[in-house]
């Protein structure tokens, strides 16, 4: 199942040369959404908004779109 990630405003990481902010999602592939949560947590800590389902999540809200990073 796909989760997003999204980042407040003053949210921003760069992992593996990918940058995290208000604008753009966190693109995660995860059985359920405590398995995503963990594996934010784990790669970047509590500093994050909140998860979304593909249902749930309004796209037009980030306009850089999706990220994915390698083992999260």
């Amino acid at each position: 199942m796909k989760f997003y990630v999204s980042f407040g405003q003053d949210h921003v990481h760069n992992v593996g040369g990918v940058t995290l902010d208000k604008d753009v999602l966190l693109e995660i592939e995860a059985d359920n959404e405590g398995e995503a949560r963990r594996r934010v947590w784990k790669t970047i800590g509590p500093e994050w908004h909140r998860v979304y389902t593909e249902d749930t999540v309004k796209f037009e809200y980030f306009p850089r779109g999706t990220v994915t990073i390698p083992g999260v």
